[in-house]
């Protein structure tokens, strides 16, 4: 979560990976469901079958194919360069 977010003061709680988790503004999680990592590999497989940019989480950390992760992909991909953590 951007600092800029956590200090400004008047959001309570922070709600990210599509409603998966749930933190206060004190940097606690309240809430957090993930999926069971045998349908996560599914998952993988299956979006990795498809010409896509997949990017993983875990405990909050992200993971991308190294080999895609870079400006031509960002441009074919239309991701905004300034998006990138």
């Amino acid at each position: 979560m951007p600092a800029e977010l956590r200090s400004c003061g008047y959001i309570d709680y922070f709600v990210y990976s599509n409603g998966a988790g749930i933190d206060n503004s004190n940097k606690e999680t309240v809430y957090y469901n993930t999926i069971e990592k045998s349908t996560a590999k599914q998952i993988f497989d299956i979006l990795s079958s498809y010409e896509t940019f997949v990017e993983l989480y875990s405990n909050k950390t992200p993971f991308v194919d190294t080999e895609k992760f870079s400006d031509n992909y960002f441009e074919y991909y239309k991701i905004d360069r300034d998006f990138i953590p």
